[in-house]
């Protein structure tokens, strides 16, 4: 379970060069295994597409840290954060079959496709109304992500949980502090930031669903308190916030980095974006070929229970297994010339949602939106480009791929 040749560890050593860009040495690993073992990390690198699939199909491939404590020294540790955390054990996202079959069959009418496409008027109005506040008072150019690529989602998720609008901003700063423990470099400031952040979601969460069984409302969270029960397998109150606060964090944080990746992936391919605003038909393409290019989450992270043979490889029982997504996004096996942008390509079965039981609820939702806000900004600014003296630097942690800021001219 080695491999003769050394490297780096990227999930361990992100260096700013690495963060700026990353594929290069993501292709690098696939070269030497598409499923590699990292002696630096104690932890499988997976950068295959197939080996991906496999292995996020695989009903061995689990999500919950707990068995695994005694043989992955990174479980300990994932451990020891859940202590501090125990709402994120709760959280759909982190539960196996049966408690994930149960609780994902409660939430997920919430994002079925027709609630999405009722969603969408409200979505570009939220969309054109930033675009005007944004022609009123830039003088010409703005920084995207702040100005747009934040609110459009944060309002949309805000809106479907039924969240006061005027929290909007404190619901972004308490979850910046959430989303590094996505990295693997926890630190205990990290940490006690952490479960400050959530400890302030959780509470403001209890108010709004004390307020919602006293006078419901058309919105998901009212839905949610419908099917609150601890005793007929509904969902519990542990349950309900902990995967309210899922959805209002996963709801808007990759969102906010498909919008901006996508901007951007489309000024620095001109030709690409003119064929775009030629051809608007083409819009969902773009959509998918923005998730494979530059994939909002780059990676996720599963336990073997058991023994899984994947490629080469024997993957023991216990072992850590991280699913480089984004790199599995870029095989040149699974793609033709897979580090050109192209929204020609025409279908692309990509893997910037995940796969299997833990499919992202909200894929269709973040499509929509990507959609409507990359759709309205470019009929509205239609000489839109880089701003001149624009620097680009893409935010840490390295698990949510997405540029702190895109200065613009219009």
């Amino acid at each position: 379970m080695s491999s003769a040749t050394e490297f780096r560890d990227p999930l361990f050593e992100q260096t700013d060069e690495f963060l700026q860009n990353p594929h290069a040495h993501l292709a690098n690993l696939r070269a030497l295994n598409p499923v590699l073992w990292s002696p630096r990390g104690q932890q499988w690198l997976i950068t295959g597409h197939d080996e991906a699939v496999k292995i996020l199909r695989s009903k061995t491939a689990h999500k919950t840290m707990a068995p695994m404590q005694a043989r992955c020294p990174f479980a300990n540790l994932g451990l020891r954060l859940a202590e501090l955390h125990p709402v994120r054990s709760k959280m759909i996202l982190h539960q196996d079959p049966p408690e994930h079959t149960r609780m994902r069959s409660l939430v997920n009418s919430a994002f079925a496709p027709k609630v999405v496409t009722n969603l969408e008027g409200s979505t570009l109005e939220t969309a054109e109304s930033l675009l005007n506040d944004i022609e009123k008072t830039g003088g010409g150019r703005c920084d995207l992500i702040p100005q747009y690529a934040f609110p459009l989602p944060v309002t949309v998720i805000s809106n479907l949980l039924g969240v006061h609008a005027r929290d909007r901003d404190k619901f972004h700063a308490w979850s910046s502090k959430l989303t590094p423990n996505l990295d693997l470099k926890f630190t205990p400031r990290k940490i006690i930031a952490a479960q400050m952040a959530s400890n302030a979601l959780m509470k403001y969460f209890k108010n709004l669903i004390k307020e919602r069984r006293s006078d419901p409302r058309e919105d998901l969270l009212s839905a949610l308190v419908k099917v609150e029960s601890a005793n007929d397998g509904r969902l519990s109150e542990a349950e309900l916030l902990a995967n309210a606060l899922l959805m209002l964090v996963a709801g808007h944080e990759t969102t906010v980095n498909l919008i901006g990746n996508g901007v951007h992936a489309l000024l620095a391919h001109p030709q690409q974006m003119q064929l775009l605003r030629e051809k608007p038909e083409l819009m969902g393409d773009a959509i998918e070929e923005i998730l494979r290019y530059q994939s909002p989450v780059q990676l996720v992270r599963r336990f073997a229970h058991e023994d899984i043979s994947v490629g080469d490889q024997t993957i023991r029982t216990g072992d850590l297994i991280q699913l480089l997504l984004g790199a599995c996004n870029r095989d040149p096996r699974e793609y033709s010339q897979p580090d050109t942008f192209d929204i020609g390509r025409g279908t692309v079965k990509h893997l910037a949602f995940s796969m299997g039981i833990h499919f992202c609820l909200g894929a269709e939702l973040a499509r929509m939106e990507g959609r409507v806000a990359l759709g309205a900004l470019l009929r509205r600014f239609p000489n839109l480009a880089l701003a001149d003296d624009a620097v680009l630097r893409y935010k840490q942690p390295f698990a949510l791929r997405g540029l702190a800021s895109l200065p613009v001219r219009f």
